[in-house]
């Protein structure tokens, strides 16, 4: 069985909650006037008696930031989009696709904005949204092209040393002290953490609180 899936803005797809590739940034960069890749993944052992496929989207190239040009946001649209098949091949040459329509659902995630050089921002307090029918938009009119971009894949994961950490005990670059501001009635805190930019690199950090209200 093989799952073909192609998004319009960056996108992960999951089967039964897990991931199918450990590429990121894909569909990665297109013209969305002229040509559009699609990448392919084999997922038979991933599949079981009962299955859920989704995708979770992002704002990506198509409808986000592209470069720090105020002017380069949603360059090609405004809207979430999504095109995406299962392929099911049974013992004598039958196939079987279920593709996206009608009858797939959408819901709002705990994410409630993303970009490729920002990041994403996650509000944890949201409560669970309830699915809606996915609206129908029109295909695309960019020729559908096999990937043609090298997969962007994690090379490499680098360990902190150390805190650095100033002569008052201070943790370098975290704003301190820092003060709680009223944010829907409620009290947060806030602190800041600025870790610098270098090309090609994310960043993972752990912190344990009892609730956030928004986490970059």
């Amino acid at each position: 069985m093989k799952r073909n899936r192609l998004p319009h803005e960056s996108g992960y797809p999951a089967i039964n909650g897990l991931r199918v590739s450990d590429e990121y940034f894909t569909p990665y960069c297109n013209n969305y006037n002229q040509w559009l890749q699609y990448q392919t993944y084999d997922v038979t052992i991933m599949l079981g008696e009962n299955n859920r496929l989704e995708v979770l989207l992002g704002n990506g190239w198509y409808k986000g930031e592209f470069g720090f040009d105020p002017a380069l946001f949603q360059s090609y649209g405004t809207d979430f989009k999504l095109i995406a098949e299962l392929r099911i091949q049974l013992d004598g040459g039958k196939e079987i696709i279920v593709g996206t329509d009608e009858s797939w659902k959408v819901v709002h995630s705990q994410i409630i904005d993303s970009s490729i050089h920002h990041g994403k921002t996650l509000d944890t307090t949201l409560p669970e949204q309830q699915p809606c029918a996915a609206p129908q938009c029109a295909a695309p009119d960019a020729a559908l092209t096999e990937s043609l971009s090298p997969p962007v894949r994690i090379q490499e994961t680098i360990q902190s040393a150390a805190l650095l950490r100033t002569q008052a005990d201070e943790i370098v670059y975290v704003s301190l002290p820092v003060q709680p501001y009223d944010c829907n009635s409620a009290k947060y805190f806030r602190t800041e953490i600025s870790i610098g930019r270098i090309f090609a690199q994310t960043k993972r950090i752990s912190i344990s609180f009892p609730m956030a209200r928004n986490t970059f």
